[in-house]
């Protein structure tokens, strides 16, 4: 994106713009939302997305030549986001409780992983006497939540859901979405030379269109679990929302059988868990 004055002032009102949309639909779901660990989670992410949002806009903004190595991380990161939020949303109360009570056992690992270490940053973490203020609460947590994600040969899963991030995009409809947006961004993220020799697949513009285009599907989704959906204007449900519900990227039967084969091929991580 070149930043000559006339692109930037349509760069910004377009932010501005989505920004005061965003707000708006934000503001809703904080009067109308309701109490509880679905609400609370999905704030989280919600949270996460916005944030990511503000420093993708901001860097494309100051130098949008240099911001697409970088943009597609961001935009990468955003996208598992939306991901979890939409998938939640599915099966609201065990997900979140799911997502949430994996804290445990992320701590869990991680206190096994400061234990194991020999170099003397993770011994004098391992030796804090603040451990013992904490262990007993930290180990009763993690026994009570454990099982729920522990895999039959004893080991515990690297996420909070079953299985990839790809399953996941597939179980909550997206998967040809998703496959087309690896394609994209992955190179990139993963610093291979097709990422870093031709690394403009996407375009500053399209990141950031993207990016509030996954905001406004997660917030539409979760107003209407909220059930705060007739509260927001026609125009913006029927202009800005609901739009977004759509897949960004549509697959033909071969072109999805042939990437869902390429990407399981490539896929490390157990299928099963």
């Amino acid at each position: 994106m070149k930043n000559d004055p006339s692109r930037l002032a349509r760069y910004d009102a377009f932010n501005e713009g989505a920004a005061a949309v965003a707000n708006t639909l934000m503001g809703l779901l904080r009067q109308h939302g309701r109490p509880g660990e679905v609400t609370h989670t999905i704030a989280h992410l919600l949270n996460r997305i916005t944030r990511s949002i503000s420093s993708l806009t901001l860097m494309f903004r100051r130098n949008g030549n240099d911001a697409e190595l970088d943009g597609a991380s961001i935009l990468r990161t955003i996208y598992d986001a939306h991901l979890q939020i939409l998938y939640i949303l599915q099966d609201p109360e065990p997900r979140a409780k799911l997502y949430a009570d994996f804290f445990n056992v992320e701590w869990h690992k991680f206190r096994e992983m400061i234990d194991r270490r020999p170099e003397g940053l993770f011994k004098l973490v391992a030796q804090s006497p603040n451990r013992a203020k904490t262990e007993p609460t930290n180990d009763a947590n993690f026994r009570r939540v454990e099982a729920a994600y522990r895999r039959p040969d004893g080991s515990y899963r690297q996420n909070w859901y079953v299985g990839t991030p790809r399953d996941v995009a597939r179980k909550v409809g997206y998967e040809g979405e998703f496959l087309v947006l690896s394609r994209l961004l992955n190179p990139i993220v993963h610093s291979s030379a097709f990422g870093l020799f031709s690394p403009t697949q996407m375009n500053g513009d399209g990141m950031v269109s993207l990016a509030w285009d996954l905001l406004f599907r997660c917030i539409g989704k979760t107003l209407e679990y909220e059930g705060v959906m007739p509260k927001v204007g026609v125009d913006i449900a029927t202009n800005v929302v609901q739009p977004t519900y759509k897949p960004m990227f549509e697959l033909d039967d071969a072109t999805l059988k042939r990437y869902r084969q390429e990407a399981s091929s490539d896929d490390q991580t157990p299928r099963v868990e």
